[in-house]
């Protein structure tokens, strides 16, 4: 179902159809959505929270690991990406 959701996300997202994404390029996706749904977790209850990044030095630390996580896959999905519009454009469509 996540693959699925994924898939769907990345449609909108990307403005094309994820269906013909690598793999690889939908495990990429769905690293990015978890890890930017963790950081925003993290502020669910409130930025008074003992836990929020905002007063919590162990929660920034986490969220920063994953925004920097996610720059990483993301930049990993914009060279797949190409690769995908190199292929497509090679085929004449």
């Amino acid at each position: 179902m996540r693959v699925v959701l994924t898939g769907l996300l990345a449609s909108v997202i990307l403005g094309t159809s994820a269906v013909g994404l690598s793999p690889h390029a939908r495990e990429l996706l769905t690293g990015i959505f978890q890890d930017v749904g963790s950081i925003l977790n993290s502020f669910t209850g409130g930025p008074d929270d003992p836990h929020s990044p905002v007063t919590n030095s162990v929660t920034l630390k986490q969220d920063s690991a994953r925004f920097d996580s996610a720059t990483q896959k993301a930049q990993q999905l914009a060279t797949e990406l190409g690769k995908l519009d190199r292929q497509t454009s090679d085929r004449g469509h």
